[in-house]
């Protein structure tokens, strides 16, 4: 925390409480919740409205455009592994910015980059990412793939191809939305001030069932709180 030119800081721990796949919470979790609560005083509620129902923005864009079993070669190869990802994820920027795909097989195969991720990958995943990338530089007229989804979104696309990605049911929303409301409740101090994150603007929560999560999350924190005015801050379209 800085108070402006004093930096002071602070010890925390991150407690992390799951919902099991029915859409309740431990009896344990919760008294974890209640503990941290009342043991910390003052507390803040930030509502992020993609924990209902998320999606991975990127991955789902690729599968429309280019289709699951393109997204798989992506994936495969942008998954590090064990290995730190960072180097891993650098090499292969390093090979779509150069455009070394256009290459015919044989000398892409022989680049050095590509020797290296040979360490782990088999020549025929490697020769499939290379058609990928290159299929993306196909002309139709004046325009091509690339035009449509350039390098570097393909990088971002890989990069975050294994982050969370779960579009929930209309009962999975429901339950959700129902135990949180039983969580809060069992909090006996209002908070300080409420945000909600609507994740709008970043695509996390899916564009299908935005309108109704976000009509479903305000009315449950307005109705558990008595609040009448809610400020929006947001200013993504359709909303």
């Amino acid at each position: 925390v800085s108070t402006q030119s004093t930096w002071v800081s602070r010890k925390w721990k991150l407690h992390v409480c799951r919902l099991k796949e029915n859409g309740k919470i431990e009896e344990n979790s919760l008294q974890v919740i209640k503990n941290v609560i009342s043991n910390g005083g003052t507390w803040l509620l930030d509502f992020d409205e993609d924990f209902v129902s998320c999606s991975n923005p990127l991955a789902s864009e690729f599968k429309a455009l280019f289709g699951e079993e393109s997204f798989d070669i992506l994936q495969k190869m942008y998954d590090p592994g064990m290995e730190e990802a960072g180097p891993h994820w650098n090499i292969l920027n390093r090979l779509v910015e150069a455009k070394a795909y256009l290459r015919d097989s044989e000398s892409f195969q022989n680049l050095s980059l590509v020797q290296t991720l040979r360490k782990r990958y088999s020549v025929e995943i490697i020769e499939e990412f290379r058609k990928l990338c290159e299929g993306m530089h196909r002309m139709e007229g004046s325009l091509s793939l690339a035009d449509l989804f350039p390098g570097d979104v393909l990088q971002m696309t890989g990069e975050s191809a294994m982050l969370p990605h779960h579009i929930s049911t209309g009962w999975e929303i429901l339950c959700t939305l129902n135990t949180t409301r039983e969580i809060l409740s069992e909090i006996s101090t209002r908070p300080s001030k409420i945000t909600m994150a609507t994740s709008r603007s970043d695509r996390y929560l899916p564009d299908t069932e935005a309108c109704r999560i976000h009509g479903l999350s305000v009315s449950l924190i307005c109705k558990q709180y008595s609040l009448k005015d809610v400020v929006r801050l947001d200013h993504a379209l359709s909303l």
